[in-house]
Parts: structure tokens; sequence; C-alpha cells
């Protein structure tokens, strides 16, 4: 493993997270001030979300900080996973199973209540238990070398196959059970079609499935790392909420991951 391909991988997937985290700091804003009027739940929720975005933002951004300034030039072997990195990856299992949770309650509302909802909440509960073990073992071994080694892959990729078993299971249920209505009367047909992804979780699907195939394919390239940073964003979500909380009355909203 090089230090090239490892922090490589990494500097990009924070560039990109670092952006969408510039587009959900601003859709939170115009959420705050244009829409006052909200459920108490929902308003909450969603400065919830964009606290945590802000928190694992500020830890990658230090993270990166030791790798490329402090720790520049050492070799692979003697670089540790910081603490704050560690931190980050327990921060992003918990938006993705909020943004799960907020998708499973959208279905149940629209379909209403069909039993097969069991399939998400069942893969749900499992990614987040994954997720937090996979964040429990990089704390304990936080050798950068070992993160390729078997019980890491192994964890990895159970955290990668049930997250993509909730999102495709909630991407076709909201595909099926919600009408196209009004996002596809947009101004453009590329502005509708993309209200229309955002409503149902497409986008969030496809980072998920790209996670899932870059971990198991290619483990040791580390490709899977920016999939996974943008599955912990929420600006893919924010877009999305405030029409149909009106009709459907969201109590969660969130808004990449992550997936």
């Amino acid at each position: 493993m090089s230090a090239e391909r490892t922090f490589g991988t990494l500097f990009v997937g924070f560039v990109l997270s670092t952006i969408l985290y510039g587009l959900t700091s601003f859709q939170a804003y115009v959420y705050f001030t244009r829409y006052s009027k909200d459920l108490a739940p929902l308003r909450f929720l969603t400065g919830i979300l964009w606290a945590l975005d802000t928190a694992s933002t500020g830890m990658l951004a230090h993270a990166m900080y030791i790798y490329l300034v402090r720790d520049f030039g050492l070799p692979i072997g003697v670089v540790n996973a910081t603490t704050t990195f560690c931190v980050s990856n327990t921060v992003t299992a918990i938006v993705i199973v909020l943004v799960q949770a907020f998708y499973i309650w959208r279905v149940w509302t629209a379909s209403s209540r069909n039993k097969s909802v069991s399939v998400a909440v069942l893969s749900s509960a499992l990614t987040f238990g994954f997720g937090l073990a996979s964040a429990i073992q990089l704390f304990r071994n936080r050798d950068i070398a070992d993160f390729v080694k078997a019980t890491t892959w192994a964890l990895s990729l159970a955290y990668a196959s049930c997250g993509t078993v909730c999102a495709l299971y909630l991407c076709f249920a909201l595909l099926y059970f919600l009408p196209a209505r009004k996002e596809l009367q947009g101004p453009s047909r590329v502005e509708s079609l993309v209200a229309y992804a955002l409503n149902r979780p497409v986008i969030i699907a496809a980072f998920q499935v790209a996670y899932l195939i870059s971990t198991a394919v290619e483990p040791t390239k580390l490709y899977q790392i920016p999939f996974l940073l943008l599955l912990g964003k929420s600006t893919l979500h924010l877009n999305s909420t405030r029409d149909d909380c009106a009709q459907l009355m969201y109590l969660l909203q969130y808004t990449s991951t992550f997936y």
C-alpha cells in the first residue's frame, strides 16, 4: 500500500465531501430562514444533521492536516489513523442510519404500512451495527497499513453490503409507492429529473452500490473511501424534504449518505 494511493483517495474524498458540506450549509440556512413554521421535530433534526456534518468535516480537516502537513514524508507503515479520523467514521455511521430511518418512515407512510419495509429495518440495523463495529476496529488498530487486512475488509464488506440492500430497497420502494407528482413539472427536464432522483434516493443508492463494488473488487486501492465520505453528507437529502414534508409530515430529514 503506497502513501500516494492511500492519502490520494482520502484527499479526493475530503475535497468532494467538503464541497457538499458547503452546499449543505447553504441549504440549511435557506431552510431555517424560509420555513420557520415547520414542525419543531423536523427543524431540530435538520439542525442535528447539519451539526453532525459540520463536526465530521472539521475532524476530517484535522486528519488531513496531520497526514499531509505534520507527518508529510513519513513511511506509510508508521502512520496511524488519528482520533479525529476514527470519530468521523462513527459520525458517518450515525448519519447513514438517520438517513435510512428517514426514508424508512417515508416508505412506511407512503405504502400504508406495507410489511415489506421490515427488509429495510433489518438491513438498516445491520448497517449500523457493522458501521459501529468497523469504527471500534479502527479505534483498536489504527495502523493504516492494516486497513486492508482480512478482518477489517470483512467488516467493511458487511457494512457496505447491508447498506446497499437497504438503499436499493428504499429506492425502488419509493419509486413504486410515490407518484411522480410535481417533481417532473419543473422549469427544465434536467431540473425535474434531479428533483425526482433526490425525492427517491436514486443518487444515494448509486453511491452505496459504488461503495460496495469498490470495497469488494479493489479493497487494497482504497477507492471506497471517497464514496463512504460522500455517503456521510446530508446535502443529497436537504434538497428533497421540504415539499413532501407538508404532505407526509416527515419526522426525519437528512440529507447526502450514507450512503
